[in-house]
């Protein structure tokens, strides 16, 4: 009872702060219908009142969940408890009622237990046709794999028109987007059941296997699934893994490994399940294609777009239906590969572009992201030049010079100049290559050791964040570091300005000879940068950033932080950075050359190695001569560039 009146009260309060004051609606899952926090926060509390003068009104009741359930979803007050007690408020003023049924089976999660059931089976005996049961009902049968039930219920609720058509017209052409016999995983109701409908009940590419990866959680479930597709079982359990979502990505990756079909995930799968693989997505519509092998997507895109996909409810006002907000808002997925396409029409003066950009204008009109779009499709400078960079002093304030025909980046490069280089890429609509080059997320405690990965965050941040402009850039592909250098060469090449020293340069990887003459200054003798063979100088201070866990003090008789005032304020680590520092830090070499050992190791063309060491070598293998290996992005490698002078 105590707990009824604090949400109670609890709602009241939300009503009373919000300035509403309208009449009761009928309240519909936000699946169905969206909604303010607001709006539902009000409904809450009019319905709430509402039961209290009319306990026996069941349409009243599930009103009054139904919103509840919603500012739940929202995290805005309610949580399970809370849903709990009113469901069984429920039970004792509306027992025999649908409203009851139907409210005590919704409320058991996705996964019910046999009690449960009788809820279900009794509220579609009451009223057997009401489309508000076709969802469950879908999920009752998915999970037990009976597709004869599940074409029977695909069939009434097509016939209902409970879903609006964009909806229908949205999954299809994310099942188009897909190729034959393909695996496609989804994670939400708007991209499953209406593409479940289409296969059950209209034969629409039957050959693609749509898996929900929420559902795939239930092994009950995944052993059907697997069984029928002839993989092996992932007998693991959630609780094997440090968190749920990590659960489903190694349920992903297991498909992955043990199926020749091609997978996708569907274009509105939430990014944190496939963040860890997002360099194997590849955008083909309304489906992103998990491949490790790159390919034409925009040639795939345009087929789709031009050959296969219904558009017509894009550009059409279609009948008025509840769900049309619902369908607005999905069909901002559609955005990144229009843009993608109408780029490609644009730079090959296909006259298509015109419709394209008419389309992408009024999908973002209607989910409300017309202002964020639009900027992307004014008049912009052709291919070569900059939108970022205006001047070759920009370029060249990073650059010195080593010879006649060859400047060296004095700097590894920054996620300052890293982050010119994607700007210029979104404000070019390049948003493929985008895709391609984006940095990946970095949890640092992870890679240290216990004692270092319990600092709170101003010790562990002491020098600033990793992510800030000064700090190298680092955990991207080599691939990514490439089209940097591309990048660069055309914006320089292409800029016309009365300062520019060159006409024609390449900006480039250094080659690993090149590497260790540039570290070592032309060949000064010495194991590491600054030409002497030990790490420290004669006051015994670090000369670079390097792992120095198995080092010691200076001497018995002063403090590292005695010894070295440079780092006296820093207090965790001897050479004063546990993690990347800025690429300004520790002395030059006599090229002017910073941080040519540790800090981030540096890509070199050959492929698969760095040099240089990272904050993570020890200082004794971080020489020049050395050289690591990655295959991957790594939080322990950036680059450097040079600019080779070709006229």
């Amino acid at each position: 009872m105590l707990q009824r009146l604090l949400l109670s009260a609890l709602l009241c309060t939300m009503f009373l702060l919000s300035g509403y004051s309208t009449e009761r609606q009928t309240v519909y899952s936000l699946v169905k219908q969206r909604q303010t926090v607001e709006w539902y926060q009000e409904q809450a509390s009019l319905w709430e009142k509402y039961v209290k003068q009319n306990p026996q009104n069941g349409e009243a009741w599930l009103n009054y969940y139904t919103a509840t359930r919603m500012l739940k979803v929202y995290q805005k007050g309610p949580n399970q408890d809370d849903l709990d007690a009113l469901v069984k408020d429920m039970g004792t003023s509306i027992p025999e009622s649908f409203e009851y049924h139907y409210a005590a089976y919704q409320n058991g999660g996705i996964f019910k237990n046999e009690d449960l059931t009788k809820h279900l089976m009794k509220a579609v005996e009451m009223q057997p046709d009401n489309p508000m049961l076709f969802v469950h009902l879908f999920t009752y049968y998915e999970l037990r794999r009976d597709k004869e039930y599940l074409q029977s219920v695909a069939e009434r609720w097509l016939a209902s028109n409970d879903m609006a058509y964009g909806l229908y017209a949205w999954n299809y052409n994310m099942l188009e987007s897909t190729e034959e016999s393909a695996i496609l995983l989804t994670a939400g109701d708007n991209d499953t059941y209406p593409a479940l409908v289409l296969q059950y009940a209209r034969d629409v590419r039957t050959d693609v296997e749509l898996l929900n990866i929420h559902l795939l959680a239930n092994m009950e479930y995944r052993k059907r699934v697997f069984t029928e597709l002839g993989i092996r079982p992932f007998d693991k359990a959630v609780e094997d893994y440090d968190s749920e979502l990590d659960y489903k990505r190694a349920i992903c990756r297991h498909l992955k490994k043990q199926t020749e079909r091609p997978i996708y995930f569907g274009v509105a799968t939430q990014p944190a399940i496939y963040e860890p693989f997002k360099e194997n997505m590849h955008n083909t519509g309304m489906a992103l294609k998990w491949s490790d092998d790159r390919f034409d997507n925009i040639a795939v895109i345009k087929k789709n777009y031009e050959k296969r996909f219904l558009l017509d409810h894009l550009r059409l006002e279609a009948n008025s239906h509840i769900s049309d907000g619902v369908v607005n808002h999905s069909n901002a997925n559609y955005l990144v590969s229009m843009l993608t396409l109408y780029n490609h029409y644009r730079e090959s003066e296909d006259p298509k572009a015109e419709n394209m950009k008419a389309l992408i204008t009024h999908v973002a009109e209607k989910a409300n992201m017309k202002d964020r779009v639009v900027a992307l499709l004014e008049d912009e400078p052709i291919s070569g030049t900059s939108m970022v960079i205006h001047h070759p002093k920009e370029i060249m304030q990073y650059f010195v010079k080593v010879d006649e025909y060859l400047y060296a980046g004095t700097h590894e490069v920054s996620n300052g100049m890293y982050n010119l280089f994607l700007t210029d890429l979104i404000k070019q609509r390049k948003f493929d290559q985008l895709n391609r080059v984006k940095m990946q997320n970095v949890d640092w405690r992870s890679l240290l050791s216990p004692e270092m990965a319990a600092l709170n965050e101003a010790e562990l941040f002491q020098n600033g964040a990793p992510l800030e402009d000064e700090f190298p850039v680092c955990n991207i592909s080599k691939e990514s570091a490439e089209l940097y250098c591309k990048w660069l060469t055309d914006v320089y090449n292409g800029m016309e300005h009365k300062k520019k020293q060159h006409k024609l340069v390449h900006f480039r990887l250094p080659t690993e000879k090149e590497w260790e003459m540039l570290a070592s200054s032309n060949g000064k003798h010495g194991p590491y940068p600054w030409g002497g063979p030990y790490l420290r100088n004669a006051k015994g201070c670090f000369l670079a950033n390097v792992n120095t866990s198995d080092a010691v003090p200076p001497s018995e008789h002063a403090s590292e932080k005695e010894a070295c005032p440079e780092i006296a304020n820093y207090t965790n680590d001897l050479d004063g950075g546990i993690i990347p520092v800025r690429t300004g830090t520790y002395m030059p070499n006599a090229f002017g050359l910073y941080n040519m050992c540790g800090n981030v190791a540096e890509m070199v063309k050959e492929e698969g190695i760095s040099k240089g060491g990272s904050w993570n070598t020890p200082g004794g293998h971080a020489i020049i001569s050395a050289s690591e290996s990655f295959e991957a992005p790594s939080p322990e490698v950036g680059f450097r560039v040079v600019m080779q002078v070709l006229d």
